[in-house]
């Protein structure tokens, strides 16, 4: 069995909450720092509304920093769409390969719910490893909806 003490690191980027109508509350960020991979999780749990970046019906976004303050969207670490209505109890997941040039901090660009009854239940967290294949890199191995490699 490996021992993973001190490989991996985890952080919450959109706490557990329930939006209906606009902006999550807290959106928060990781610093990379020492990290060769990283892989963010969101969690959707019911929900009947859309959920995008900037946008309820825009696709999900990453977005990366120098300084914790200057944000530009990472190349292909986007979902193929928003996400929808109907994808109650499911996974997402972007990982991304640290040792291509990304900037130190990573968030989620600008998580947006859609109006609807009871809104989208959300919650996503980063899981970053320090060795390579750490973290698996297959969508079914990890029982995730949808895997985006960036």
């Amino acid at each position: 069995m490996n021992d993973l003490t001190g490989k991996i690191k985890t952080a919450i980027l959109i706490p557990p909450q329930l939006k209906d109508n606009g902006a999550v509350a807290n959106n928060g960020y990781v610093d990379t720092a020492g990290f060769r991979e990283l892989l963010v999780i969101l969690a959707l749990g019911a929900t009947d509304t859309t959920f995008g970046s900037t946008t309820a019906s825009a696709a999900l976004q990453l977005e990366e920093s120098d300084n914790a303050s200057d944000w530009s969207d990472i190349d292909g670490a986007v979902t193929a769409d928003a996400l929808g209505a109907l994808e109650d109890s499911k996974l997402f997941g972007i990982h991304l390969d640290m040792n291509k040039a990304h900037g130190r901090y990573v968030r989620l660009k600008a998580p947006t719910a859609g109006d609807g009854s009871t809104g989208v239940n959300v919650a996503a967290f980063a899981l970053l490893g320090k060795g390579e294949g750490l973290i698996e890199e297959s969508a079914t191995a990890m029982g995730l909806t949808e895997l985006i490699l960036a």
